[in-house]
């Protein structure tokens, strides 16, 4: 009977241990997670008893900028909203939505697999990206059609990185994995500069 009450104790005492996280937020501005203790520097900090139930630890919210890490931010997401990482894959599937939808389906009737796409549709070179999307290190780039509906979705690599999604709708996000046409909306146009030719 002693065990157990014994093993009970150690329980209790290091599930209440292995529970506490605490966030703050650091000198440039952006909240951190961590089971240590923030530095005596931080502008606001706080003990979050139930951490399953708190934000994700600071590996995954480590560089964001405006995107709320659950998915529910405050106020309008736009494309500014995004880590450069994001930035750059939003304006990589822009381009190559724009350039499937323009050129390829509505003057060749067919979609364009990414190697055309990069070498120049229809062998113009000057009708493709600048830029390979299938050499890019934190996305890859999926193209589907379904029926006369086109979608291209960047599908994050690394941890940390928000899925997105393109239809002929709007585009969408994700910031735990691969994203669809039922997440949230990113708010405003898309900036492609940079990416076609």
């Amino acid at each position: 009977m002693i065990r157990i009450v014994i093993v009970a104790i150690f329980l209790a005492f290091g599930t209440s241990a292995y529970c506490q996280m605490y966030k703050w937020v650091d000198k440039d501005g952006k909240v951190r997670y961590s089971d240590q203790p923030p530095p005596q520097d931080a502008k606001q900090k706080g003990v979050l008893a139930n951490p399953s139930l708190a934000s994700p630890p600071s590996g995954e919210t480590k560089g964001r900028t405006g995107v709320a890490q659950s998915g529910n931010s405050k106020g309008p997401v736009t494309q500014e909203s995004f880590r450069p990482e994001e930035q750059t894959a939003l304006k990589t599937i822009c381009a190559i939505y724009y350039r499937e939808k323009k050129e390829c389906r509505e003057e060749l009737q067919r979609l364009c697999p990414l190697e055309e796409l990069v070498a120049g549709i229809g062998g113009n070179a000057k009708k493709g990206l600048k830029v390979d999307p299938r050499l890019d290190p934190n996305y890859e780039y999926r193209m589907e059609l379904r029926g006369t509906e086109l979608s291209i979705s960047a599908i994050p690599r690394k941890p940390g990185l928000s899925g997105l999604y393109m239809d002929e709708d709007s585009a969408r996000f994700n910031p735990t994995g691969p994203a669809r046409a039922s997440d949230q909306k990113i708010t405003g146009s898309l900036n492609c500069i940079g990416i076609s030719k």
